[in-house]
């Protein structure tokens, strides 16, 4: 029962910030795609943009149908495992940027690694500010950070040249910072969560044992009836 009250609870705070959260991608894919522009390919660009927007429409479509559905301890589970997977579907088309936006070029190195480096600065930017969001679940920050980090960071790291590698070193070092700070986060977060069940368990008790009291009291105060008079003989 515990558990389903975490989970319920994790639920609130996820959705509940869900309409900031899913505006921030669309915002950075319009100014990456800017800042894209003259240097990526075209037709990837255009089709990552639709691919991008299309899918926060669809996370906008689950966030009205769950504002309009009865979340309770016995589905809050499956709302969680919704978020999951648009998260995790979310990171995914983020972390493809780095690999699928900008050609491999061994020619121009320095202009290959400047253009990922601000693809990767607006996704690590994206991560940052999810983490914030997201720490109240491990499932969720894990399922968004990981597909949105290490394949980009794998990618620069297998393509072997000095300054691609290093920018793939400093990805997975980051991704180890914000999934250690988010741990972090999560516990806090976890132990809050947990003094508040709390304190709402002993505020119960506390009307339930003042109910009793009052109703205690009353029967004490009540007062007995005289018994009748019997005639004398």
């Amino acid at each position: 029962m515990q558990q389903k009250r975490l989970i319920l609870a994790q639920v609130e705070i996820l959705y509940s910030q869900s309409a900031i959260t899913f505006f921030f991608p669309v915002v950075a894919s319009i100014i990456l795609a800017a800042a894209l522009w003259g240097v990526a390919n075209r037709p990837v660009l255009i089709g990552w943009l639709i691919v991008i927007w299309v899918f926060s429409i669809l996370r906008y479509g689950l966030l009205w149908k769950y504002k309009r559905s009865e979340i309770t301890l016995d589905n809050a589970s499956k709302w969680h495992d919704l978020f999951v997977g648009s998260v995790c579907l979310s990171g995914i088309m983020w972390g493809l940027a780095a690999i699928i936006l900008i050609p491999h070029d061994g020619k121009n190195i320095i202009e290959f690694t400047l253009y990922t480096g601000i693809t990767l600065l607006s996704v690590s930017g994206l991560v940052a500010g999810a983490t914030i969001s997201y720490s109240v679940s491990l499932m969720v920050l894990f399922f968004y950070v990981f597909p949105t980090l290490l394949p980009s960071a794998l990618y620069l790291i297998s393509l072997g040249d000095i300054y691609s590698s290093t920018l793939g070193g400093f990805i997975l070092l980051y991704c180890f910072f914000i999934s250690t700070a988010g741990y972090r986060m999560n516990r806090q977060l976890l132990g809050y969560i947990s003094k508040q069940y709390e304190l709402e368990k002993l505020k119960y008790q506390y009307q339930k044992l003042l109910l009793m009291y009052e109703k205690a009291t009353a029967n004490t105060n009540k007062p007995k009836r005289n018994s009748a008079t019997k005639p004398s003989q």
